[in-house]
């Protein structure tokens, strides 16, 4: 309590409970790490100052999520009992973010388009919560520009997935599954040309097997599982996806037959993907 100096402190994976006192935030200047505990809330009329790093995930903490500070440039707030709403402005707290997580909590309301202003976003996790609405146009037409992760499983957003992804995309994971997702996969998906993850699971997304998704030759994971595909299962998917290690295509429409050769060629699911 008596330090000012620090330049980090790591209290991760012991059995603190109780509130957060306001005094922890003058200690530290860039790196505080309080994961993995008992800790339940914050005292009275706390702010986050000027923390580059900070991680409270997988404690007990409730109430509204806390707001970060500009300066941030990692926050991980998942796995709590967090049941706000996000602040419209959040987006506007995180121009220096290249990681925020609030996964694993319950809170609701409208993903804020201003999330598309933390301009240097990689990794950007909203998965597991009460989350309504659309995925906001400009995530997909803008924020996607600087992702790798993008994760919004198990919410309860709706619509078609608007806007465009961008040539030049960078994404390596993009998991939309366990929502109530509407329309056809976007053609622009193509773009995506580094996707290895790709999670569509259990929507209620419409279209045919999407082969045009065919240049994405990094892919290791396709779920399309509980939507409303349907037709034939073109031949061509012979000669999708090399590095295909899982591929889940349960509860459809499909029809035809996916030739054996489709399996016989998927080295990497035989070889631990090394392929």
């Amino acid at each position: 309590m008596n330090q000012s100096s620090l330049l980090g402190l790591d209290l991760s994976d012991n059995q603190i409970s109780g509130l957060i006192p306001n005094w922890i935030w003058n200690i530290t200047n860039g790196y505080l790490n309080l994961s993995s505990n008992l800790l339940v809330g914050f005292q009275r009329g706390f702010v986050i100052p000027t923390v580059g790093y900070l991680d409270l995930h997988s404690n007990q903490l409730s109430g509204e999520i806390p707001i970060p500070t500009e300066v941030g440039a990692y926050v991980d707030d998942s796995r709590n009992n967090f049941s706000s709403s996000i602040p419209a402005e959040i987006g506007n707290r995180l121009p220096n973010a290249w990681f925020f997580s609030i996964s694993y909590n319950m809170l609701s309301g409208p993903i804020p388009p201003s999330i598309c202003n933390g301009s240097h976003l990689e990794i950007l996790n909203l998965s597991n919560n009460r989350f309504s609405g659309t995925i906001p146009k400009c995530l997909i037409d803008k924020g996607i520009a600087t992702l790798r992760v993008l994760n919004l499983q198990n919410n309860n957003l709706t619509a078609n997935i608007m806007g465009t992804f961008p040539e030049g995309c960078t994404l390596r994971t993009l998991e939309l599954n366990g929502n109530h997702l509407e329309g056809e996969v976007p053609n622009s998906l193509a773009n995506c040309v580094n996707v290895e993850v790709l999670n569509l699971g259990t929507n209620n997304i419409i279209g045919k097997f999407p082969c045009f998704l065919a240049n994405l030759s990094k892919l290791r994971i396709l779920v399309l599982r509980s939507n409303k595909f349907h037709r034939n299962i073109s031949y061509r998917a012979n000669y999708l996806w090399p590095k295909l290690q899982i591929i889940d295509l349960a509860f459809k429409n499909f029809s035809g037959i996916l030739p054996a050769s489709f399996f016989s060629q998927r080295k990497a699911m035989m070889d631990g993907g090394n392929a």
